[in-house]
């Protein structure tokens, strides 16, 4: 018996994949400093990663630039929902020493 899994599906779950490490490294760092967890936004970033995977499979059809743009892709949409959104971070200079 051969199993095929459609190229598309592949894309998508390495892309998924990729998030999926992003999610767990955010995930320790939370606990370790003792913040609450969103698990609906979590849940989101992943199926933002597996969207992302598909997207950018098409464009190059191997997996290992489906996984990483599960990492970044995700960084990239919430930035611009965050723009979007009107919140504005603003990064202040290191003060010399």
């Amino acid at each position: 018996m051969d199993i095929t899994i459609p190229l598309w599906l592949t894309l998508g779950l390495a892309g998924g994949l990729g998030q999926l490490l992003r999610i767990l490294l955010g995930l320790k760092k939370a606990v370790d400093e003792e913040k609450p967890i969103n698990l609906q936004r979590t849940f989101w970033s992943a199926v933002y990663a597996f969207f992302w995977g598909i997207v950018v499979g098409f464009f190059a059809p191997d997996w290992r630039i489906a996984f990483t743009s599960g990492l970044a892709a995700t960084d990239l949409t919430e930035s611009l929902i965050k723009i979007a959104q009107g919140s504005k971070k603003t990064v202040e200079p290191a003060k010399p020493q």
